[in-house]
């Protein structure tokens, strides 16, 4: 417990630095529901919420999901910086509250028996997914997922057949910032990019995600690209010095985040805003 708090109070001094999302947004209800199919996967006990954040130009844009961390969501969060990112590259982003709903504020301690897997968390996708088709504001058609740690894991598993059944071609394309893979036997088709740090140990998603790659069968698409020497986060600019949870270093590193925008925005131009 001591090094829960301990972790909750270096999430909020960092959460706190970050700045929030530029543009005005849209406030939505995410009703919960089951996948058939998949009864182990626990839907939300009540409506999630969601923010929906529309970039300047023309519309109705491609969305982007945006899925939080295992320290879960507040406005000042990455997320926010991902959601302001997206926008920039010219896509709506829906920044997805998965613990709220479910009385959580975080699961990333080990020692905390209350928990909302990523197989859970992919039914809030759908979910979520489902509601942006309905969305007269953005381009439900075209919509992409992105996230980052836990919500790395998450876009993974959404990619799995039981998840695109609901509706083929819902999720165009997934993007894994440095969460674990699992399950190679279950994934369906839709286009998966990782990005993970070779020296991360928290879920160890460079070696897991490659031996999930090379597990896959010819002609699924699927990108891992895996940054030497790089920490969990790279991402979080907040982080300039090494921060260690549960024996799990996590560090910002500016050219592994770059070229990871680069490779993400490539991405998701070819499987979300070209998608036909």
């Amino acid at each position: 417990m001591r090094q829960s708090a301990w972790l909750m109070r270096v999430l909020a001094a960092i959460f706190a630095a970050l700045p929030s999302v530029s543009w005005a947004y849209e406030t939505l209800s995410i009703p919960p529901a089951p996948i058939p199919n998949a009864p182990n996967a626990r839907p939300a006990p009540e409506p999630m919420r969601a923010k929906l954040y529309l970039p300047k130009g023309s519309a109705p844009a491609p969305v982007i999901i945006v899925l939080h961390t295992c320290a879960g969501i507040s406005d000042g969060e990455l997320v926010g910086q991902w959601a302001d990112r997206v926008n920039d590259w010219g896509y709506a982003a829906l920044v997805l509250d998965s613990f709220t709903a479910r009385g959580l504020s975080n699961v990333c301690s080990k020692n905390d028996p209350r928990n909302a897997t990523p197989f859970d968390r992919s039914v809030d996708v759908i979910n979520a997914a489902m509601v942006l088709t309905q969305t007269p504001s953005v381009d439900g058609s075209r919509i992409g997922v992105v996230g980052m740690s836990h919500g790395g894991s998450t876009a993974v598993t959404v990619t799995r057949r039981v998840f695109n059944a609901v509706r083929p071609g819902l999720i165009k394309a997934a993007v894994d910032m440095y969460g674990g893979c699992a399950a190679p036997e279950f994934h369906g088709q839709t286009p998966l990019l990782v990005l993970a740090g070779d020296a991360d140990n928290w879920g160890y998603p460079a070696k897991s995600c490659l031996e999930f790659q090379s597990k896959l069968p010819p002609g699924a698409v699927m990108e891992v690209h895996t940054f030497p020497g790089v920490y969990h986060a790279f991402d979080n600019p907040i982080l300039g010095r090494v921060v260690t949870f549960e024996g799990h270093a996590m560090k910002y590193d500016h050219d592994a985040a770059k070229e990871s925008f680069a490779l993400t925005r490539a991405f998701f131009d070819r499987y979300v805003r070209d998608a036909k």
